[in-house]
């Protein structure tokens, strides 16, 4: 590999992002593709915590603990569901 070989790379890496930032692809009327970005983000989110539990060891059982808690702390719009 060439010196900064990798720093290359990731250089190409990141130009879509850059292009999407110089050309303005994120403004309107594009809201909907970022909403459905978002969407499976939240759903990628979600099956990885699920399927990280799927053994139901020790380390699956740590990670419901830091998972309800961290929802524990998530701000949410009705505040009275948190108090049980």
């Amino acid at each position: 590999m060439p010196p900064l070989g990798g720093a290359r790379d990731g250089d190409h890496g990141l130009a879509p992002h850059g292009a999407c930032l110089l050309t303005g692809a994120y403004k309107k009327p594009r809201e909907f593709n970022w909403g459905v970005g978002t969407l499976l983000l939240l759903i990628t989110l979600l099956l990885s915590f699920t399927g990280y539990l799927l053994p139901w060891d020790q380390l699956s059982i740590w990670a419901v603990t830091v998972g309800t808690n961290m929802a524990k702390y998530a701000p949410s719009p009705a505040p009275t569901l948190g108090t049980c």
